[in-house]
């Protein structure tokens, strides 16, 4: 060790020391000297020369064979036996690391060549620590997807151990629906992209799945990568979906649609549960009803077996019990099946039950209103399994609860138009026989009159207005629309029935029909069929005497009994009322092949009684009336065309 020359003896870095071990009585190391070292030795120990040179270790670190690691045995076992070692130690006297070589080429004597690594050591320590108490999912692997360091987060999160982990594919471990996504993912990493906020999912150790988002970066070989468990955000998103499109069907729904099992399904999927009933109660509010049941349809058989009594349909007297257990809660939590005993639900059947099925906690989450508590949804859960996504499921119950108070005001409100329905229909029928009774009484008066040619004619008039007016109140006591009808059917009775009350009816050619155009907007498709032309009741009741009117009168003046056809050279007589439904107009059109009007004609001015009611019903309509007539013989008739708006707000 005298050599200055030697380059170990002389580096700036490498301390360098001779030892000699000392022996007790009996042979055993209990203390060594120092008998030679360099300067780097002083500065990597802070032990100056003239304090520790020809001293021993125990003289100058006093309490150092106390410590955890026993330098003077190891060291004395190298100086008696020969050989050398290498290692990494902290020593407590001093405070530092070092990375020690120690070896012997004489007996009892050592030496000791090393370096301080207590810096590195730190930082290896402090990179440990913080890869240990990280709460994300740290690793590095390798592009061939192998893990080779992994960080606690994984046991904690996944239940592996870091050992299980290390040296194994990390796609052992993917979802097999997820398998090409993550290959690809690989790929980009092999050629030195990284992969940001890549998710999949990765199989825990009790066999279910959690979803994994990655951050990865690629370095040579290895892969470094940080990764967050999302489960619980992609759950609520889930559920979040599952709301909506809940939410969605909860609109659509109908008092003859309204799905009470699928209600219950869904409730299922949004907490976790494995069974779950629907209870709804009864209006008195000293009962409920088990409306539906969901779950696995063996189990729900086998319970149905075990009760003696099917669940769904089932009603429950009121239990104060069980209420005083809920309380107030929106939602309650409860461990067991037990915890629901009463009276009708004794603790060994609920025992019995729970051990069938192996049920853990019960949740039973209010379905309510503004008004009070509609039921509740009581669902049961598989042991270990817990409530998921509360918030959901309780916003859920709240729009059941909005949904079953539509859905009972619908059918309150059908059941009342089926009783007014009835009621209309029972009057309309009164009104027809009445108008029956009305027609003929003036059919037996006119008959009492005949001859009186005056008198027969008003009392003809009155009746075939009373007979439009059977008409309208028969087709609405007949059909299902009991506030309005087709015009065109309507007219297709009338008009017949009015000319039969007319003795030249025989000999007329009656034509009732539509107009090409009928009920046709500007966008119709022409290739469909028109739909009918619809009026409300008080509108088709005004058209049907105007109709009357102008019919009568073409039955009267066009076709009189006492006229022949071949008075006016006429092959058949005819007449035709012809309906047009226009896009904003209504047209009806009352065509004779009579004699026509006169030429001193004036609808303006005339004093006929059925004229000017003819022009007062027209105006109720906000409509018009022309009249057309030509006495030449090859053109002869009259024409009277009626329009009024469609909209009756026009």
């Amino acid at each position: 060790m005298s050599d200055r020359d030697n380059p170990i003896l002389n580096s700036p870095i490498i301390g360098c020391a001779y030892h000699r071990i000392l022996l007790d009585d009996g042979g055993r190391p209990y203390d060594y000297e120092f008998l030679e070292f360099n300067r780097t030795f002083e500065k990597l120990t802070g032990l100056a020369r003239d304090g520790a040179l020809n001293r021993t270790v125990r003289e100058v670190l006093p309490g150092i064979e106390n410590g955890e690691f026993d330098w003077i045995a190891f060291y004395g076992e190298i100086a008696l036996s020969g050989g050398e070692r290498e290692f990494e130690q902290y020593s407590e006297p001093l405070g530092r690391w070092y990375r020690v070589h120690a070896y012997s080429t004489e007996r009892l004597f050592f030496t000791t060549v090393f370096i301080d690594v207590t810096e590195s050591k730190k930082e290896h320590e402090e990179l440990e620590g913080f890869f240990t108490v990280n709460l994300d999912l740290l690793c590095i692997a390798d592009v061939e997807g192998n893990f080779l360091k992994t960080n606690e987060a994984w046991s904690r999160i996944l239940g592996y151990a870091t050992k299980e982990l290390n040296d194994r594919k990390f796609l052992d471990f993917v979802h097999p629906d997820d398998l090409p996504a993550t290959l690809g993912a690989m790929s980009k990493l092999a050629d030195g992209e990284e992969v940001l906020n890549f998710t999949n999912r990765y199989r825990s150790k009790d066999g279910s799945y959690r979803f994994i988002e990655w951050r990865s970066k690629p370095k040579g070989r290895y892969v470094y990568a940080a990764a967050r468990d999302i489960t619980d955000r992609k759950t609520a998103e889930q559920a979040r979906l599952r709301l909506v499109e809940a939410a969605t069907d909860l609109q659509s729904s109908t008092p003859g649609s309204f799905e009470y099992t699928g209600i219950v399904e869904t409730a299922l999927n949004l907490s976790g549960a494995s069974y779950g009933a629907l209870n709804l109660f009864d209006p008195d509010g000293r009962s409920f009803t088990t409306t539906a049941v969901a779950g696995i349809p063996d189990h729900i058989t086998k319970a149905t077996t075990m009760l003696g009594f099917p669940l769904a349909g089932r009603r429950w007297a009121h239990d104060p019990v069980r209420e005083a257990v809920l309380g107030d809660n929106r939602t309650t939590v409860l461990e067991s099946l037990g915890s629901l005993v009463s009276p009708g639900f004794v603790a060994s059947f609920a025992e019995r039950i729970a051990h069938a099925f192996d049920l853990g906690e019960i949740v039973v989450t209010r379905i309510t209103t503004p008004d009070g508590i509609l039921g509740d949804f009581t669902l049961l859960f598989s042991r270990g399994r817990q409530l998921k996504a509360r918030d959901e499921l309780e916003i859920y119950a709240g729009m059941v609860g909005v949904t079953l108070t539509r859905i009972r005001t619908e059918e309150q409100n059908a059941r009342l138009v089926r009783e007014k329905e009835t009621l209309l229909k029972e009057v309309q029928h009164r009104i027809k026989n009445n108008m029956n009774v009305m027609t003929s009484l003036l059919s037996l008066q006119a008959h009492q009159v005949r001859g009186n040619r005056v008198v027969e004619d008003i009392l003809n008039d009155v009746r075939s207005r009373f007979r439009s007016m059977q008409i309208l109140y028969d087709r609405l006591y007949r059909t299902d629309m009991h506030d309005g009808g087709s015009l065109d059917d309507y007219l297709q009775v009338l008009v017949r029935q009015v000319v039969e009350l007319f003795p030249a009816a025989a000999r007329v050619r009656v034509t009732v029909e539509s107009g090409r155009y009928a009920c046709r907007t500007a966008d119709a498709d022409e290739s469909k069929a028109p739909e009918p032309c619809l009026l409300d009741s008080k509108r088709l009741s005004t058209v049907g005497l105007i109709v009357n009117e102008l019919v009568t009168n073409a039955m009267k003046y066009a076709f009189r009994d006492d006229v022949g056809a071949d008075d006016l050279d006429i092959p058949t007589a005819h007449l035709t009322v012809t309906t047009v439904c226009r896009e904003e107009i209504i047209e009806i059109l009352v065509e004779d092949n009579g004699p026509g009007l006169p030429d001193s004609f004036d609808p303006a001015n005339s004093s006929g009684f059925g004229v000017m009611m003819v022009q007062a019903m027209v105006g109720q309509l906000n409509g018009t009336v022309r009249y057309e007539s030509s006495r030449a013989r090859e053109s002869h008739g009259t024409r009277v065309i009626v329009a009024f708006p469609r909209d009756a707000r026009r």
